[in-house]
Parts: C-alpha cells; sequence; structure tokens
C-alpha cells in the first residue's frame, strides 16, 4: 500500500468517528489483520525516525514484516493444511544472512539498510531458503531446491503491492546468473503455476514428502523422485484434452491421483461411477490422495461430484477449495481429497489383502450375472469371479445357480492393477458342488413333501440328506390369513419351483408351481353382492377375505346409515363369521375391496331430503369444527352445516352448541350419509329491503362511482340511511366495443343513470347495467342536429373509430378522428352524420 493510501485511511478514521469507536475499530483490525497494523505503524513510526535512527529501524522493521506477512497469508490460503512460519526481522550488524525458526516463527537476521527494496528482497530471500520447506530441501535435487526458492520467492515478491515492480526488476536481476543452470526446473514450475497448481498441488506434496522422509538419509534415489513428480505435474498442465497422459503418480513415496473432470454428459449419464472407479484403482496403487481439477463449465459439475463422494464417507477434505483464475483468466477449481483411513472402504481393502495370506472367507453380494462370472461387491469393492472359480464341479449355466443381489461366502485371489478383486467360491459354503449334484439348479420343478409347518413358512424334505427345501408365506398363498397347517398337512407332496439356493446353509427355498395372483383373474365387481369372512378387529374396521389371496375391508361406518346402531352391529359380528356385503370400490394397486352393509337403493337419506328439502327443522348441535357444524336430527339424521351457510354479509345465526336449534334442510352430501343444512334463509336477508324496493331492469336515478378497477365499478345506491354497494361489471358498458380497463373510464363524469341488471340474493350482490339504458335511449338519437355540438366521453374503440358517450343523452356513438385519444377524455363534438342506427361524431 502507498503512503498517501495509508495517510488518507487513517485521516479519514480519526475525523469521521469518535474516539470509542477507534478503540474498537483498532482492536478488531489487530486482531484480524496484524499485518496491516504493522505497516501503519511503520510508516508512523517513519516520520519521528526522522529525528530518531531507533525509532527508523523499528518504522522499517514493521513495514517490512507486514508487508511480508500479508503476502504470505495469500499463500497460506491456498496451503490451509501447512504450517507456514510467521515472518519476524532481527537487526544485526554483521553481513551474514540467515534465518532462525523459533516458536513458529522465522527470525530473518538482516542487515540494518535504509534501502527498503533491498531490505524486502534480501527478507523474503533469506526467509524462503531457511524456512520455507526445510524438510523437504535435503530429499531434493540441487537445482530443484534453487527453482523452488527462486519461484517462491517471487511469488511472495508479487504479494507485496509496495513498489512491487522495482522490487521483482531486481530480484531477478540478482538471479540472473543462477537462472541458467536452472531455467528448464523453473519454467516448468511456471507453468503449473500458471495453471494454479504450484501452491495447490507441488507444495502441498512436496511438504507431505519432507515429513515423511524426516530422519532418513538423502539419497539420489528421492532427489529422482521429486524431480519426477515435478515432470509429472508439468505433464499434467501443458497436455492437450485428447492426449493419454498419465494422471497417476505412483513412487516409493509421493503416491498421487489427479481426476480431471470429464465432460458434462459423461458426468449425466455415469454419474459418480467413473471416478469412484479411478479412485479405487489409483487405492490399488497405494494411492492415498486425489486431487480433482475442472476448469470453466465443467466447475460446477466438480463441485457435485466432491460433495457425492465427501458424502460416502470414504474421504477428507484437504484443503478449502474456492474457484480462481488462471493465467489465460479461465474459471479453475481444484479439490484435495485423501482418503479416510478408518472409512469403509479403506478397510474393506485392508480386510482383503489380510484375506490375501490367510485365505480367509468374506462376504459378498451378486451384482450381475456375466456368460464368463459374477460381479460381485464386498462393502463397496468391486470383485470378480472367473466362470471357472465358481465351483468345483463345472457349471454351464451361471444362472441356475446364482442371482443378483444374493448374498455369497468369497476366498479373494488377488488385487488386480485396475482396483479390481478377483475371488473364488471353491471350498466355500458358496460352491454350489452338492446342488449341482443333486440337479437343483434355480428355476427347476421338484416335488417335496411336508416335514415340518410353522404359520409363516413350510420345510420340506427334497429327497437328499444334505439339503433341506424351505417355502414362506408368501411363496406358498396370496393369502396373510390362511392357516398353512391346514393347506400343507405333514407328509403331503407338491411341486415346487426351485427359487434360490443358500450355499451356506445347504437350503433351497421353494416357490408352489401352481402359485397365481387371484387378482389377475378378479371375477368380483363394484356393488355386487359378496360373502366376506371376518379375519381381524381393528380400531376402524373389520378386516378380511372374500376368496384366498382377495382382501377385503368393512368400515364400522359402513355398517349403517344411523351412528346410533353401528355400535350393535359391531358387537354382533365376531372373527371367523361370514357376512354377506355389497362391493363399494375395488382398488386395485392397493389390492383392496370396500364392502358395505349400506342398501344404496333404501338410503333413508334419500326420503327424509325429499320431504323436507327447504322446510325448517329442529336438530341438535353436537361439535363445530373450522369447517362447519355438525349435528343430529331426531337423533339420528346426520346434518352439516358449512361455514358458507351460516351467514349473511357478516349477519350470523346465533346457533348454540349442545342444544336445539332451527336449520333448513338444503340438499344431501356427495357420500349420500349426511345431511346439508343453511342458517341463511332464518337470518334476515341484507338485499330484503332492496329487492323489496327494485325490481330487475328498472333504470335508476344518476349514480355517483364510487371506486373503479380494472374488472368494473362499484356504486353505492341508498335507501333512507341505509347503503347498499352495487357492481358494474365492464361487459356490461358498451353495445359497441370491448371495454379493456374501467380504470380511468369514469374520471369526468359525475354521475351516470344505471339499469338493475340483476338482483342475486345467494351471492349477495346487485348486478348494475349501463347497456340496458343506452339501449332504451336509442330514440333519442333523433334529437341530435348537426349545428349543435355534444359533449363526449371516450370510452374504447372499434375498427370504425372511437367510441363515445354522450353525456346528457346517454347514448353511444363512433368518433371518426385522426387524433389519439384516452379512455376518458372529454371532447366537445360535432355529428358528421346522422341516422337511425349510429351516430357519426368528428372533431373537426
Amino acid at each position: 500500500m502507498e503512503e498517501a493510501e495509508i495517510y488518507n485511511d487513517i485521516r479519514t478514521i480519526l475525523t469521521s468517528l469518535g474516539l470509542p469507536i477507534i478503540a474498537v475499530i483498532a482492536i478488531v483490525i489487530a486482531f484480524f489483520f496484524p499485518d496491516r497494523i504493522k505497516i501503519w505503524v511503520g510508516v508512523f513510526q517513519y516520520h519521528i525516525g526522522r529525528i530518531c535512527v531507533g525509532v527508523r529501524k523499528s518504522s522499517i522493521k514493521n513495514r517490512l514484516e507486514g508487508a511480508c506477512t500479508h503476502s504470505l497469508k495469500k499463500l497460506g490460503k491456498e496451503l490451509p493444511d501447512l504450517e507456514i512460519p510467521e515472518l519476524s526481522i532481527k537487526w544485526v550488524k554483521e553481513d551474514n544472512l540467515q534465518a532462525k525458526l523459533k516458536e513458529g516463527k522465522a527470525i530473518v537476521k538482516l542487515r540494518f539498510s535504509d534501502d527498503q527494496t533491498r531490505n524486502i528482497i534480501n527478507a523474503a530471500t533469506v526467509y524462503v531458503k531457511e524456512a520455507f520447506l526445510i524438510h523437504s530441501k535435503p530429499y531434493m535435487s540441487e537445482n530443484f531446491v534453487k527453482a523452488m526458492d527462486f519461484s517462491i520467492t517471487k511469488k511472495i515478491l508479487l504479494g507485496i503491492h509496495n513498489n512491487k515492480r522495482n522490487v521483482i526488476s531486481e530480484f531477478i536481476k540478482e538471479y540472473a546468473l543462477d537462472l541458467n543452470s536452472i531455467q528448464d526446473k523453473c519454467s516448468q514450475i511456471e507453468v503449473i503455476d500458471d495453471a494454479g497448481l504450484f501452491t495447490r498441488i507441488l507444495i502441498r506434496e512436496l511438504d507431505f514428502f519432507g515429513n515423511k522422509l524426516i530422519g532418513r538419509n538423502p539419497s539420489d534415489d528421492y532427489k529422482n523422485e521429486s524431480d519426477k513428480f515435478l515432470s509429472f505435474l508439468h505433464e499434467i498442465t501443458t497436455r492437450d484434452a485428447d492426449d493419454l497422459t498419465p494422471l497417476q503418480f505412483v513412487e516409493n513415496i509421493l503416491k498421487v491421483g489427479v481426476l480431471l473432470v470429464a465432460k458434462k454428459d459423461t458426468y449425466y449419464q455415469h454419474g459418480l461411477h467413473p471416478y469412484l472407479r479411478r479412485i479405487k484403482l489409483g487405492l490399488a496403487r497405494g494411492i492415498k490422495t486425489f486431487y480433482l481439477l475442472a476448469r470453466e463449465d465443467k466447475v460446477e459439475i466438480l463441485e457435485s461430484v466432491a460433495k457425492e463422494l465427501l458424502l460416502t464417507g470414504n474421504f477428507i477434505l484437504i484443503n478449502n477449495p474456492r474457484s480462481f483464475s488462471d493465467s489465460y483468466n479461465r474459471e479453475v477449481i481444484c479439490y484435495c481429497l485423501r482418503i479416510d483411513t478408518e472409512s469403509s472402504l479403506t478397510s474393506t481393502y485392508r480386510e482383503i489383502s489380510l484375506a490375501l495370506d490367510s485365505k480367509d472367507k468374506m462376504q459378498g453380494v451378486v451384482t450381475k450375472l456375466r456368460e464368463d462370472g459374477l460381479k460381485v461387491d464386498v462393502n463397496g469393492v468391486e470383485g470378480f469371479v472367473q466362470i471357472r472359480n465358481l465351483s468345483a464341479s463345472k457349471i454351464s449355466d451361471i444362472r441356475k445357480y446364482f442371482k443378483e443381489k444374493m448374498l455369497i461366502e468369497l476366498i479373494p485371489i488377488e488385487i488386480g492393477s485396475t482396483g479390481i478383486v478377483e475371488f473364488t467360491l471353491i471350498n466355500t459354503c458358496s460352491d454350489p458342488n452338492n446342488l449341482i449334484n443333486a440337479n437343483f439348479e434355480i428355476g427347476r420343478t421338484i416335488s417335496a413333501k411336508v416335514k415340518y409347518c410353522d404359520d409363516d413358512f413350510v420345510k420340506f424334505d427334497v429327497g437328499h440328506e444334505k439339503i433341506e427345501g424351505i417355502s414362506f408365506r408368501k411363496d406358498l398363498t396370496y393369502s396373510r390369513f390362511s392357516l398353512l397347517h391346514k393347506q400343507y398337512e405333514l407328509g403331503t407332496e407338491h411341486d415346487f419351483i426351485v427359487k434360490n439356493n443358500d450355499f451356506e446353509n445347504n437350503t433351497i427355498y421353494l416357490r408352489l408351481k401352481q402359485l397365481k395372483d387371484p387378482w389377475d383373474s378378479l371375477t368380483i365387481r363394484k356393488f355386487s353382492q359378496v360373502n366376506f369372512l371376518v379375519c381381524r378387529k381393528v380400531n376402524y374396521a373389520f378386516i378380511g377375505e372374500l376368496q384366498e389371496g382377495i382382501e377385503g375391508i368393512l368400515a364400522y361406518k359402513e355398517l349403517s346409515w344411523f351412528s346410533s346402531e353401528i355400535e350393535v352391529i359391531k358387537n354382533s359380528i365376531k372373527l371367523n363369521n361370514n357376512v354377506d356385503c355389497v362391493v363399494k370400490d375395488i382398488d386395485k394397486e392397493k389390492r383392496i375391496i370396500y364392502l358395505t352393509l349400506k342398501d344404496r337403493q333404501n338410503n333413508p337419506y334419500f326420503e327424509y331430503l325429499d320431504t323436507n328439502r327447504n322446510k325448517v327443522v329442529e336438530f341438535f348441535a353436537i361439535e363445530e369444527t373450522i369447517y362447519g357444524i355438525l349435528g343430529s336430527i331426531e337423533s339420528k339424521y346426520q346434518v352439516f352445516i358449512p361455514k358458507n351457510e351460516q351467514s349473511w354479509n357478516g349477519d350470523k345465526y346465533n346457533c348454540k352448541i349442545g342444544k336445539k336449534n332451527k336449520v333448513v334442510i338444503k340438499e344431501l352430501s356427495n357420500r349420500g350419509d349426511s345431511l346439508i343444512g343453511t342458517f341463511r334463509p332464518l337470518i334476515p336477508h341484507p338485499l330484503a329491503l332492496f329487492s323489496n324496493k327494485f325490481d330487475v331492469g328498472q333504470i335508476l336515478k344518476p349514480l355517483k362511482v364510487l371506486n373503479t378497477y380494472n374488472w368494473g365499478a362499484t356504486f353505492i345506491i341508498s335507501i333512507g340511511h341505509k347503503k347498499f354497494e352495487a357492481l358494474l361489471f365492464k361487459g356490461d358498458i358498451s353495445n359497441l366495443c370491448f371495454i379493456k380497463s374501467c380504470i380511468g373510464i369514469f374520471d369526468n363524469i359525475d354521475k351516470i343513470p344505471l339499469a338493475i341488471k340483476e338482483i342475486d340474493l345467494d351471492k349477495n350482490r346487485v348486478i348494475l347495467s349501463l347497456k340496458e339504458v343506452l339501449k332504451n335511449n336509442l330514440q333519442r338519437s333523433r334529437e341530435c342536429k348537426y349545428a349543435n355540438e355534444y359533449e363526449s366521453i371516450i370510452i374504447g374503440s372499434n375498427n370504425q373509430g372511437y367510441v363515445v358517450l354522450l353525456k346528457g343523452l346517454w347514448i353511444e356513438a363512433i368518433l371518426e378522428s385522426t387524433q389519439t385519444y384516452e379512455t376518458g377524455k372529454i371532447l366537445t363534438l360535432r355529428p358528421a352524420r346522422l341516422s337511425d342506427e349510429i351516430i357519426i361524431l368528428t372533431d373537426e
């Protein structure tokens, strides 16, 4: 930051804020931005230091530490998992520049100079050389160390704002001689940095490299390995889209995988699978750290991929990935994921490695049957069993003994180079050798005798001393209620199809050969009479069967039309009773038939409605809900009064819950099991006075507009002290044009005559019409004279011109004009053509 800018900052703060606020802000800045504080203090000290050498030294020290720390913080954001030492300056008299690490700080010893450019270069150079990647440098080649020192120092100096161009130029000038010998490696690092991977991958992995080798004797092997890693990253950053560049680096110490995000179509079609496959391939080669890279439109895809990978629980996110722009101004993002050593994926590979040595058995699931073997999954690790390793006996058709999702026992043979594990079933319980010898392959028909029967399953003798047959209820019957011990008596023989195998327990699973779904041939129809066997009693209904596998439900509310009779009928029906019912509804999706004892042809509610429609009757109010009031008539007929039938325009009938009240019978509910009542006829109608005073078609004296809307306008009609609001819809205004909106149309009209179009007592509204008035006034067109002028209002337009309303006469006419007018505009016009059919006006 330039000194002038710092002065402006300080002056602005001091002049605009009070002292307490300044103190609080200073504390916050000191806590979060110590580098900025050091620079400000340094500037302040610099001016005092003009008369005091000690203060001047302290000033230069603070400004130097602040500028370098600010630049190092930028590096730290890209390497949140690395411990980057804090830089501290100590002035010394000798010329021997060096740095000393102490308690997380790199104390850089410098000879004092007033040349700030020289101070910054010396501080950054010594800091990087003596304190950065110090554990790694003994295991790197000399040229690689020099190239890294040059590149890191340059990156720190580029992050310093003040006098940056002079600092960088001077720094490169100093390195000119060394650059000749390290030019190749510097160029490689620069290309890697242009791609944004210098800090995000190279420095991080070199730090890991050094920490891994601490205490080891340096050797050429280690130095060659680090050189190879530099070349590996360089190849990735310079690769073209279709290049077959290696994306895995596997050496003695460094084992790194790089995953480049594929095309959008690949992700949408295959999802996470390609990435997991590549990770498993790397995991099989010992790779624990994976970098996921994406550019431009693939950044969004990578964010989704990384999120899904982390949700598997097998990975730890090492960095804090944020998108950035590379040297070509392309958006890039880089995720660093490390395999969680406690994850199921890592544990499984570890268990497989141990089982390879001990020949221990493992369990897996068959995921796919192929002609050449089985694809299996062992806790997320992909495996394969070749057909020759399925059994000690020869297998010609895999599908006769194995099914997808079958749990089997496996012995690992080897971990392939692709990460896929090869297994064998020979000498395991899943070897179908016994089943092959007994001809019990899947799909084969066999006869079996009942030897044990339970309510949920039956065991069978299949004629083999080591193999047992078993069949569960769902494979014996579609009924949930039939008694298996009655259907499958001991010793009886039945025909079955082999459904599945349990190699571990030498068991075959059987399905009754003649078992058919009764719903496929259902003949029962809605409203038909059926016989219902009651099997269960629940809190809302009887549940049972109409025939084996066809379930029915008889709800308690369907036992009678009257609730007073339901409890009696309910108590009379016992389990295992047969009840004659009527089919109310059939739900094939839920495989349920709904039943009723109500006779729809003799519904007592129909008879009551016919006798009492629109009559006032007495009812007992039982309960009020948000939807309405529930009650009963004559202690048996249910009645419901909806909310909208309880009041007129705010005037509500006083219904007392728990007591007898009056109600008017209106109609029957849709289900036919309740009456619908209304209180409205019992409440004086709000329009009663209006309907007695006025008739439909009556023309009223001119009315004043109350409000206008897009849909129409409202008017007030007074009868004595009582006021009634009436509606004029836009469709009832003109006989000559369509009115788009009523807003503005009546702005220049004080009062206007209107006719009553409708008095709607049900909807409690009065509808007016201007059309009727205009229609009745047609004969007034004969009163128009060519010599007269008429005050007219624009109300719309049609294909002939503007439609206007002649005030006073209250008739419509057409204005032929080349002018443009807005709706509601008042004009003074004269006739251009008069006829009994239409009047043509002009504004000329």
